[in-house]
C-alpha cells in the first residue's frame, strides 16, 4: 500500500461525536469539525459502562443515555456470543465510537430498534462473525459508516449478515468480479482495504456484470485502481463497476488515487466513464472517490458516469476527482448525466474541463434531464471550457433540460470563460450554463470566487433566473443561505473554507 493510499484512508477518520466521544484526528482532517447528528443510543466507547444491563450474553440499555465500555464488550466476546439490543423505550440506536477488535470465534450481534452507526474501526480479527439488524421495530434507521468508521475481517471465512442477508466477503477486485459474474444478485462485502496497484491497468470495467445485488464496502478502500481503455468501439463502460441495475446498490465504498482514461476514437458516442460506477440504475450511497477520470468523448463523472432512470440515486457521497473531456461530452465533478434520477446530500471538489464543441460542463453535474433532481448538494471545483467552443458551462450544472430541477444547492468554483452566451463562446452561468427548465429553487453561487460577478448571470441563457441568487463570499461565510435547514447544513469557521456543508456528509 503506497503513501497516497495510506494518507487518503487516514483522512477519512473524523474527530467527534456529539462533542463527547473523541477519536484522534489523523492526517488531512480539518480541525474544528463539529459533531455529527446525535443519535439516541447505546454507545460503545472508552468510557465506563453506564445504564446497560447484560444478562446471559444479551446487553440492553436501561436509559436513553447508555454506554458500554469497549473493553467490557471485548471481554464478553472472548467467552461467548454477545447481542446488543436496543428498543424504543430506552436507546433506539447503536453507535461504535471508539476502535474495537475481538479475536475469538464468537459472534457479535447488533440488533437495533433503529440505526447502527460506526464511526471508528471495528475489526473481527478472529474466526467469528457479525450480524447486524436495523429497524427491528423502528423505521427510518440505517447502517452507516461515517467519520472514518469501518468494519474489517482477517479473511474470507468470517460470517457477516446484514438485515438477515448473508454477505460473501471478498478481498480483491478479481475475486469480486468473478463472484458477481457467477451470481449478479448476490450480496458482497469488502473485507479489508485493497491496493490494486499490483493488478496493472484494466482495459475496461473490471466488474463488467450488471450488478443486481448489493456491494457493501464496509467503509474500506480500494487504492490505485487504473483503467486505460484504448478501444475504438462504442458502448464502453469504464469504472470499477460497469453497470448497477435497478435492484443493485453500492454502499460505503472508498476509492483512492483512481485513474480512469478512455483514449480511443469510438464509432459511436456511447462512452461512459467514472471512478466508481459507469452506468447507475440503482443506488449509490455514502461512497467517495479521489483521483482523475478523462475521456476523448462521452459521458464522464468523478464518481458516477450516468445516473439514468427513476430508480437511480446518488446520496451522501462525494468526489475529489479531476475530470477532463473532449468534444461532445457531458462532464461533471460528481456525475456526467442525471436523467430522471436523484442526486442528494453530495458534493464535488475536483476541477472539470471540456475541450471541444458540444460539451456540457458542470462542477457537480454535466447535464440534468428528464425530471432529474439535484438537492442539498454543492461543488467547489473549477468548471472550464475553451474560449470559442460551443457548449455550456456552470459552477454546479452544465445544462438543465425541460422538467429537471435543483433545490437548495450551491457552487463556488471558478467558471470560465465567463461570457454570457456570446457568439463563439459557451453559455456560462455562475450556477447553471443553460437552464431550459427554469427549475431552480433556493440555490446560490459565489459572485467573487466564480469570476461571474453579474448578479443576473446565475444561468447563462436566462437573465435573473428565478431561484438562483448570487452571494458575495462574505455573505456565504456569514450565515447559511435562505432555505438551508440547520438540520441538514452547518457552517463552521475553518471547515470547508467556511462555506456550508452537510452535517452527515462533512468535507474530507
Amino acid at each position: 500500500m503506497n503513501k497516497s493510499m495510506v494518507q487518503y484512508i487516514a483522512a477519512t477518520v473524523a474527530g467527534t461525536l456529539a462533542g463527547i466521544i473523541v477519536v484522534a484526528s489523523p492526517i488531512g482532517v480539518q480541525a474544528g469539525l463539529p459533531a455529527l447528528t446525535v443519535l439516541s443510543g447505546l454507545r460503545i466507547a472508552a468510557m465506563r459502562t453506564k445504564n446497560v444491563s447484560c444478562v446471559a450474553g444479551v446487553c440492553t440499555p436501561t436509559k436513553a443515555k447508555a454506554v458500554l465500555n469497549v473493553s467490557d464488550l471485548a471481554k464478553m466476546l472472548a467467552v461467548s456470543d454477545v447481542t446488543l439490543r436496543t428498543s424504543s423505550t430506552a436507546a433506539p440506536d447503536i453507535q461504535f465510537a471508539t476502535p474495537m477488535s475481538w479475536t475469538s470465534g464468537f459472534q457479535l450481534n447488533l440488533d437495533s430498534f433503529r440505526s447502527v452507526q460506526i464511526i471508528a474501526p471495528l475489526s473481527d480479527t478472529g474466526t467469528g462473525g457479525l450480524a447486524i439488524t436495523t429497524n427491528d421495530g423502528g423505521t427510518g434507521g440505517a447502517l452507516s459508516f461515517v467519520a472514518g468508521g469501518s468494519l474489517t475481517f482477517p479473511g474470507l471465512d468470517n460470517r457477516l449478515s446484514i438485515n438477515g442477508n448473508a454477505y460473501t466477503l471478498v478481498s480483491d477486485i478479481v475475486t469480486l468480479a468473478n463472484d458477481m459474474a457467477a451470481n449478479p444478485a448476490g450480496n458482497y462485502a469488502l473485507a479489508m482495504n485493497y491496493d490494486a496497484e499490483g493488478d496493472g491497468a484494466y482495459p475496461a470495467a473490471p466488474v463488467a456484470t450488471v450488478v443486481q445485488g448489493t456491494f457493501e464496502g464496509l467503509g474500506n478502500a480500494i487504492g490505485n485502481l487504473t483503467i486505460l481503455d484504448t478501444s475504438n468501439v462504442g458502448d464502453s463502460r469504464d469504472a470499477l463497476f460497469g453497470e448497477i441495475g435497478a435492484t443493485g446498490a453500492v454502499r460505503d465504498m472508498i476509492l483512492a488515487n483512481v485513474n480512469v482514461s478512455y483514449s480511443g476514437t469510438p464509432q459511436t458516442n456511447d462512452v461512459v466513464a467514472a471512478a466508481l460506477v459507469a452506468e447507475n440504475g440503482g443506488v449509490v450511497v455514502n461512497s467517495s472517490a479521489a483521483g482523475r477520470v478523462s475521456v476523448t468523448t462521452g459521458t464522464v463523472g468523478g464518481l458516477v458516469g450516468r445516473n439514468a432512470n427513476q430508480n437511480a440515486s446518488v446520496s451522501s457521497s462525494h468526489a475529489n476527482v479531476g475530470v477532463a473531456a473532449g468534444p461532445s461530452s457531458f462532464a461533471g465533478g460528481l456525475a456526467g448525466l442525471n436523467s430522471a434520477g436523484a442526486i442528494s446530500l453530495s458534493y464535488a471538489t475536483g476541477s472539470v474541463s471540456g475541450s471541444g464543441d458540444g460539451d456540457e460542463v458542470g462542477g457537480l453535474l454535466g447535464v440534468n434531464s428528464s425530471g432529474g433532481l439535484v438537492s442539498e448538494s454543492y461543488a467547489t471545483g473549477a468548471a472550464t471550457m475553451a474560449q470559442g467552443d460551443v457548449g455550456d458551462v456552470g459552477g454546479l450544472i452544465g445544462a438543465l433540460t425541460t422538467s429537471a430541477k435543483f433545490l437548495r444547492s450551491y457552487a463556488v468554483g471558478a467558471v470560465s470563460p465567463a461570457n454570457n452566451c456570446k457568439a463563439d463562446s459557451p453559455c456560462a452561468g455562475g450556477l447553471v450554463g443553460e437552464d431550459l427548465a427554469k427549475g431552480g429553487k433556493q440555490s446560490y453561487w459565489d459572485l467573487i470566487s466564480s469570476g461571474i460577478g453579474d448578479p443576473s448571470q446565475g444561468s447563462g441563457n436566462v437573465s435573473n433566473d428565478k431561484g438562483i441568487v448570487g452571494l458575495s463570499t462574505s455573505q456565504f461565510l456569514s450565515t447559511l443561505p435562505k432555505g438551508f435547514s440547520k438540520k441538514i447544513w452547518a457552517e463552521t469557521p475553518g471547515v470547508n473554507n467556511g462555506y456550508p456543508y452537510m452535517i452527515e456528509n462533512p468535507p474530507q
